[in-house]
């Protein structure tokens, strides 16, 4: 006998694999748009093709390609500043030669406003900016507060936690069901 719990999550995966089987029919739309292999190969390409919503570097990959797949913008933003590398030398007396070694010497801040989200999109010709976060990772003040300027500017926010959740926002903005 199937308790609730299993219904539920059944039900759960069920749309889970339909989210995903979307993607993977944009993706291989995409391919059959831009290559000339057989469709058989680019349908084996789409099939295999390697897609999780575990880690935030996956859902933004997901969500920056079907997006992109779809017909839509999207680009993924860097928010993070960069080490600063130099290479320092030094003399080794036993074997006579100069070594160099890369070594951090300092770090370059980020341009970008701090709270900034992690994709910019525009779907169906109207600004969205999408925030992801996985687990038990939470909005920060800073985003919160972009967030709110966004909004408040006429775009649309959202924020990640799956590609089931993002792909249920993407069929209620874009009115396809």
């Amino acid at each position: 006998m199937c308790s609730l719990f299993d219904a539920i999550d059944k039900t759960i995966d069920d749309s889970r694999k339909g989210a995903v089987t979307a993607l993977r029919a944009a993706h291989l739309q995409h391919l059959r748009n831009s290559s000339t292999m057989p469709d058989e190969e680019l349908q084996s390409i789409a099939k295999n093709h390697t897609w999780t919503d575990k880690t935030a570097n996956g859902l933004t990959k997901m969500i920056v390609a079907f997006l992109d797949y779809t017909g839509h913008y999207a680009n993924r933003i860097n928010t993070q500043g960069q080490a600063q590398v130099s290479e320092v030398g030094r003399y080794d007396v036993i074997t006579g030669k100069l070594e160099t070694t890369k070594r951090i010497t300092g770090y370059r801040k980020s341009t970008t406003k701090k709270g900034t989200p992690d994709i910019d999109a525009i779907i169906s010709g109207k600004p969205a900016k999408i925030e992801v976060k996985i687990g038990k990772d939470r909005m920060s003040k800073d985003q919160k507060k972009q967030k709110d300027k966004i909004e408040r500017a006429g775009g649309m926010y959202y924020i990640a936690k799956d590609f089931l959740g993002f792909y249920t926002w993407y069929l209620q903005i874009t009115k396809q069901k």
